[in-house]
């Protein structure tokens, strides 16, 4: 076997996770079957195939993702309490976003999503934000603001310009939700997010594997700038900020169920 007896696979995985998943895959002969690796004690599945990730998607009786994102909730800071009332089921009569099958806030809060997607005024109102952004932000000047920060090459005479492009996209899909979803606002009271995310989602593998905290000061300090810049942002009175419906909702009902404005940023922070 190639696997150390006692960390199992997590020093090699740590260092280099494809390099071990292409290990496995050519220790199984190429097949797609599921297997498990062994990290410092803890297993985890590993799913290849198309059919059994459907499957696993569509089994929510045997299989449930809760107790993960409750683990990603607890690492990211968020109290007991307020994971608690996120997770307990709510009256079926509850004032406010329907709630039919009395369900809890966790998973009203992916009904609400999906609720901003439905065909109707909302959705036409979050295709309008998304259009009137990106006629604005891919326009040459703004480009050239956009990417001042790092190196490129711009001819004004050919209105060219050369960024890298996994750059590029990395900071534009992050700034479009932020501006959208949450309104200038959000770049009001924190100019830096879009880097600041950038920097988190770099690291944020270090969540998922739990490495000791002397090991993720980087990760730490871009986690709290921006729950700090969310929680700044949820104290603003929301007819000062120009969100969109679901975070409007969202915001409204975990109020209603006394979440707190601290467990309140860093939910949020988890959904962004």
């Amino acid at each position: 076997m190639w696997a150390d007896k006692h960390a199992g696979h997590g020093i090699a995985f740590f260092k280099n996770s494809p390099s071990v998943l292409m290990r496995a895959s050519k220790h199984f002969g190429g097949k797609k079957d599921p297997y498990a690796l062994t990290l410092f004690g803890t297993t985890i599945y590993v799913i290849t195939d198309p059919k059994h990730v459907a499957e696993v998607h569509k089994n929510t009786e045997s299989l449930t993702f809760e107790e993960f994102v409750i683990a990603i909730l607890e690492q990211s800071g968020m109290s007991k309490a307020g994971i608690q009332t996120v997770y307990k089921p709510l009256p079926k009569d509850k004032p406010g976003f329907p709630n039919p099958n009395g369900d809890s806030m966790s998973t009203l809060v992916h009904s609400i999503n999906v609720h901003q997607g439905y065909p109707g005024g909302n959705l036409f109102d979050l295709d309008g934000l998304f259009v009137k952004w990106f006629d604005h932000q891919f326009r040459f000047p703004s480009i050239v603001d956009t990417c001042a920060h790092y190196s490129m090459k711009t001819s004004s005479e050919t209105c060219s310009i050369q960024v890298p492009l996994w750059q590029f996209c990395s900071e534009i899909q992050v700034q479009v939700a932020g501006d959208v979803y949450f309104g200038e606002t959000l770049g009001q009271v924190e100019p830096d997010y879009v880097q600041t995310f950038l920097e988190f989602d770099d690291l944020c593998w270090q969540i998922l594997y739990q490495y000791p905290s002397f090991m993720t000061t980087k990760l730490t300090t871009a986690m709290k700038k921006m729950q700090s810049a969310l929680e700044r942002y949820i104290r603003i009175p929301q007819s000062k900020r120009n969100s969109v419906f679901q975070i409007k909702t969202e915001e409204d009902e975990l109020r209603r169920i006394g979440v707190s404005e601290h467990d309140m940023a860093i939910l949020f922070f988890n959904i962004f």
